[in-house]
């Protein structure tokens, strides 16, 4: 039994990792395409 809860506890904690690794990541893809966008833009203007 004790062995059992255990094993849930470690599999939450990894799923749970895992979350937060694919939040951070999303965020930071967010942030990147932002920037490329604003240099498309940048890009845009010069050449108009």
């Amino acid at each position: 039994m004790n062995n059992k809860l255990l094993i849930i506890s470690l599999i939450s904690l990894i799923i749970l990792l895992g979350f937060i690794a694919k939040n951070e990541v999303y965020e930071k893809m967010q942030k990147d395409n932002h920037q490329v966008i604003l240099e498309n833009k940048g890009i845009s203007n010069r050449i108009f």
